[in-house]
């Protein structure tokens, strides 16, 4: 009995990023960029009480995963919107040779 191949997560955002006109991915990709590297520059609290100890590790903790995704998630529109194109070429290049025939 063969195996399904199951997408993962990575490759479902590729492949619905992929589905976007090539300019919607490629101004996707900036916007992300630069929004989540202003996430990951801001300055980091101080506590005063070890209470308030909580929202620095949370916040801390948003800004190394926005330091990670300021990469990743442009990465990932990039790359579906390359795909985007590519595609969009191989169907006009099939629609010219259909038109041939």
């Amino acid at each position: 009995m063969p195996r399904r191949h199951r997408e993962s997560d990575l490759e479902a955002w590729v492949g619905l990023a992929s589905r976007l006109p090539w300019w919607a991915g490629a101004m996707l990709a900036g916007i992300s960029y630069f929004g989540l590297h202003a996430i990951a520059q801001m300055q980091v609290e101080t506590p005063n009480l070890l209470t308030g100890m909580s929202g620095v590790v949370t916040g801390s903790m948003i800004r190394v995963i926005a330091g990670i995704g300021q990469y990743l998630v442009p990465l990932v529109f990039l790359v579906g919107a390359a795909l985007s194109v590519f595609t969009a070429h191989r169907k006009q290049r099939l629609l010219a040779e259909a038109k041939l025939s």
